[in-house]
């Protein structure tokens, strides 16, 4: 389970890296924030997640989540939806589709689909009920995006 949790950050701390660059353009300005305290709450309510954000110790804010003036606090284990919804400002810009980020987003997301049965990962309670081949398939794949986003052509469209 250490290897998976360890695997997992790694992972989405590249990914927050690559969508961070063109995002922070964006949210930077905005005066609308997206954001609530509601989609936060998954991190904490999720066995998986919140093992992830005890691991950085900072504490949740029942108001705000993890929001703050300059975004979001968590380096890694954010819920899947903060990958899957990008405003129209951003989404349209030229930069996001040329990072490809949509394509990145999907496939971190699709990491722990089917984790047990046809239950996602970060809706597991205990990890301990996943099998040794599951496991190594989803670090397989994490493993294997993160060698793709270390290859900038990645980040282009096809």
């Amino acid at each position: 389970m250490a290897t998976l949790l360890g695997s997992y950050a790694f992972l989405e701390k590249q990914i927050q890296e690559t969508v961070g660059k063109i995002c922070i353009q964006f949210c930077r300005k905005c005066r609308s924030k997206c954001c609530r305290e509601e989609i936060c709450r998954e991190s904490v309510e999720s066995s998986f997640l919140s093992s992830l954000v005890e691991q950085q110790e900072i504490r949740y804010d029942p108001q705000k989540g993890w929001i703050s003036p300059l975004g979001c606090r968590l380096s890694y284990g954010r819920p899947p939806v903060c990958y899957e919804f990008f405003c129209e400002g951003i989404s349209k810009s030229e930069m996001f589709q040329a990072a490809n980020i949509r394509k990145i987003a999907h496939e971190f997301v699709s990491v722990g689909n089917k984790a047990r049965g046809k239950t996602h990962l970060i809706c597991i309670d205990n990890l301990d009920l996943l099998s040794a081949t599951k496991m190594d398939k989803m670090i397989s794949k994490i493993k294997g995006m993160a060698v793709k986003l270390a290859n900038p052509g990645f980040h282009s469209k096809p």
